[in-house]
């Protein structure tokens, strides 16, 4: 079993007095530790839109601020996986190069440190960033594509990683986390959470848009037809979070961290996906007062 932290649209730079961004980002982030705590994670998610217009000082607050979550949580950088959205996109024209995205990820991860597309995790997760924001931009945010060369790929990577084994990907080198716990302070959840068999991999889809509002729907719907994925990441809608069957993909579309517009629904969630079983799922919907209220997504 693999439990993820899904995160989307911070929209980094939405709220423009920096010291009200901070203090909104402490109290978000400090909700994520708690809800993490209940339910432990194995890896993070964060499915685009990173920012408000892909400049390079609103990647690096957002680098700022996952790399303090991945220390809060004790989740190592390279079990945080990424994809990129219209936000990210360098300029308001659609065919960006997301160069300051590429920059964002190498500071994250590191020089040669970016993780691999569909090389199988230490935990045994398979995960695909699929790059469906070639042609979108801030002028053109719903124009998703996605071409049949990316997704013969990803279903190659796919198919072969199978219950005849592959090869692991290596950990980075130890990470010090002041909160990670021994073995014997562990509880029974983190433990099950630690103890993994050598079988075929939960294989994870990260799409900023939901599948839906694709035009072009044809390769979306060949990943789901090769019924090789266990679950389906997305944001970009900005409503409450929503579990569905797609042509047979189990997507999760995830609240926004920070909406466009404040009377929208905020918060993140929480999955559980085990091989062969049905996905559950928890949303954590910021209340007000200082509350975030937890609901099962059904």
């Amino acid at each position: 079993m693999v439990r993820v932290l899904h995160i989307s649209d911070l929209h980094m730079g939405w709220i423009p007095d920096t010291r009200q961004e901070d203090e909104y980002w402490d109290r978000f982030l400090k909700e994520v530790e708690t809800a993490c705590r209940e339910r432990p994670v194995n890896m993070a998610v964060l499915t685009g839109d990173f920012c408000k217009n892909g400049s390079a000082d609103e990647f690096a607050r957002a680098g700022q601020a996952l790399t303090r979550l991945s220390h809060m949580l004790g989740v190592r950088k390279n079990h945080f996986f990424f994809c990129r959205g219209n936000h990210d996109s360098d300029t308001i024209y659609a065919g960006s190069s997301f160069d300051h995205y590429r920059r964002f990820l190498e500071d994250f991860y590191g020089p040669e440190q970016i993780p691999d597309q569909g090389v199988v995790t230490a935990d045994g997760v398979q995960v695909f960033s699929l790059n469906c924001c070639k042609k979108t931009s801030l002028a053109r945010f719903d124009d998703a594509w996605l071409d049949s060369e990316e997704i013969d790929r990803v279903l190659e990577l796919a198919e072969a990683a199978g219950d005849d084994g592959v090869s692991r990907k290596e950990e980075s080198p130890k990470e010090k986390f002041p909160e990670e716990k021994s073995s014997e302070e562990k509880s029974p959840a983190e433990k099950s959470l630690d103890s993994r068999e050598e079988t075929e991999p939960v294989r994870v889809l990260l799409h900023h848009h939901q599948p839906e509002i694709l035009d072009d729907q044809s390769q979306m719907i060949r990943l789901g037809a090769s019924g090789l994925f266990d679950c389906m990441f997305s944001g970009h809608l900005h409503c409450y979070a929503r579990k569905y069957q797609w042509h047979g993909l189990t997507v999760i579309n995830g609240m926004a961290a920070m909406p466009h517009l404040d009377f929208l629904p905020r918060g993140f969630q929480i999955a559980e996906i085990e091989k062969n079983c049905p996905v559950k799922a928890w949303g954590y919907l910021d209340a007000g007062q200082d509350r975030f209220r937890e609901y099962e997504i059904t």
